[in-house]
């Protein structure tokens, strides 16, 4: 009866410690995957900023496409710290600025294409009013004054 209860005892334990342990390491998990995402995140925008201010068109295009897989992936994931309405800004910002390289480089049906996308996010960004035209002037403003308000090149 004795070895009978140690082992009702034991197996309980090793159940709970089971049980509390997976609790603990997958709420672990999504602070560390949420961290990992704004890590991420960050990263992209401050390289697709820099290919803006000093890359190539070539590389300024890698960068916009770049950032805006990242940004797509963190929406699916949906967070607790997802805000639609950044996403939405920083996706349209990007959109009209990869229409506007294409455009220069002569792909103007790939152009439309983007600026389609950039028109889409309209109603997520919470604006008052949004167009293509709205986007458009906000990152022709950002990309020439820079993120800290001071004018760039």
């Amino acid at each position: 009866m004795k070895r009978l209860t140690f082992l009702l005892i034991l197996v309980s334990a090793v159940i709970i410690g089971f049980t509390a342990g997976t609790y603990v390491g997958l709420g672990l998990g999504q602070d560390r995957a949420m961290a990992l995402d704004g890590v991420e995140a960050a990263h992209y925008s401050a390289f697709m900023n820099m290919q803006l201010a000093e890359g190539t068109d070539e590389a300024r295009e890698t960068a916009i496409r770049g950032f805006l897989e990242v940004n797509e992936r963190r929406r699916e994931r949906r967070s607790p710290h997802f805000i639609q309405n950044v996403y939405a800004t920083d996706a349209g910002l990007a959109w009209v600025r990869l229409a506007a390289l294409l455009k220069k480089r002569g792909a103007d049906e790939e152009a439309q294409v983007a600026l389609n996308q950039a028109q889409s996010f309209c109603p997520l960004t919470g604006w008052q009013e949004c167009s293509i035209e709205t986007f458009q002037e906000y990152a022709k403003r950002f990309d020439q004054w820079g993120v800290f308000m001071e004018q760039v090149n």
